[in-house]
């Protein structure tokens, strides 16, 4: 029993350097071809976890676009969850959340459920779809874990889920030792960008397709293939797609680091933010940029003096060892101008009181 997994594809974001466009049409052509390998494969199920939509407030034609284009596999069963949406709306959360101008809500995108039964919206007043056939059901989670009882005559057991699962309590994440888990034989989690498997039975499949710059060197774009057969732990692989864009940044602190850059500029579909460089490399760093004028970015204050050096490298290290990565840029690029503003203690306090209300 195999299922394809994605998540986060986030249409109708306008990422920097591509635009709105080039992210829709790419994000169309790659699902179009994750649909016919499941179809060529004999896969029945793609499950797509959470934030499909970059917001409520996006227009009809997107959204039946994408139902259009699932409409026409009327051989694979397509389980989608929206980003948010609990039975207490200050639980709501999520780009397209489950709320009551939800974008699933207008007729005429409901009205695709209604005639294709091959398309199943799981929300917090439908949270389970069944299929006894297949020997499989799908229960949906927002933000936790899924509310719906386990059904019957089934041999498999996936919860879908969007939100922050871990074991980082400080940001709120739920535990993956809860013993609600051991109920489900896959948990497909999004929210994420990026692939991560974090347990044995669960992973984030990451953004569907890369839109934004990611505080690490993996922003690959791609899904997750899961075959639940296997034992004692569903096989989990993850499949990237190596033509689609990729957002990384960099700091060059080193020659080695100018190397690194200069190699993943060799991918041309790699756009790359310079948050940090040594000055000795500033020049270096000129002519990558009027090479490559659309495909490379510095950071405003991101020159680092030599006799700062000890001072920046020291600041990665707690970073990587107190910060989550999906956070380390914004802490990072936080702290570098609050010093910026001011080296006084109590300015910067100030700065950080009114910015974040710290």
């Amino acid at each position: 029993m195999k299922l394809y997994h994605l998540s986060d594809l986030h249409l109708g974001v306008d990422p920097p350097a591509v635009g709105r466009a080039h992210h829709q049409r790419t994000t169309m052509e790659k699902l179009r071809e994750v649909i016919d390998r499941a179809r060529g494969e004999g896969v029945r199920f793609v499950v797509l976890a959470g934030d499909i939509f970059d917001s409520n407030a996006l227009p009809s034609s997107l959204a039946l676009e994408f139902l259009e284009l699932l409409s026409r596999a009327k051989d694979v069963n397509f389980i989608l969850l929206p980003g948010g949406g609990n039975a207490h709306s200050e639980e709501v959360s999520g780009h397209d959340a489950y709320t009551e101008n939800s974008i699933y809500r207008r007729l005429e995108v409901k009205s695709h459920f209604d005639r294709n039964d091959h398309l199943h919206l799981l929300t917090p007043e439908a949270p389970a779809a069944v299929f006894e056939e297949e020997g499989v059901a799908f229960y949906g989670g927002f933000f936790d874990y899924p509310r719906a009882e386990l059904a019957e005559g089934v041999s498999y057991h996936v919860a879908v889920m969007h939100g922050a699962f871990g074991e980082r309590r400080e940001f709120k994440e739920k535990s993956l030792k809860d013993e609600r888990a051991e109920a489900y034989d896959y948990l497909a989690l999004g929210h994420y960008h990026r692939f991560k498997k974090v347990s044995d039975r669960a992973a984030y499949s990451g953004a569907f397709i890369q839109f934004e710059f990611l505080p690490y060197r993996e922003g690959t774009s791609g899904y997750v293939e899961v075959d639940l057969s296997t034992s004692p732990h569903p096989q989990i692989i993850y499949r990237a797609f190596e033509d689609a864009p990729r957002f990384l940044c960099f700091k060059v602190l080193s020659g080695e680091d100018l190397e690194k850059l200069e190699a993943a500029l060799g991918f041309e579909h790699c756009h790359v933010k310079v948050t940090g460089y040594l000055e000795d490399f500033r020049a270096d760093l000129e002519q990558i940029k009027a090479r490559c004028p659309d495909r490379v970015r510095v950071d405003d204050a991101a020159e680092i003096r030599r006799e700062a050096l000890v001072f920046a490298e020291a600041l990665e290290r707690i970073l990587e060892q107190t910060v989550p990565e999906e956070l380390r840029e914004e802490v990072r690029e936080v702290l570098l101008y609050g010093l910026q503003v001011s080296s006084s203690r109590s300015d910067f306090e100030r700065f950080l009181r009114d910015k974040y209300g710290l």
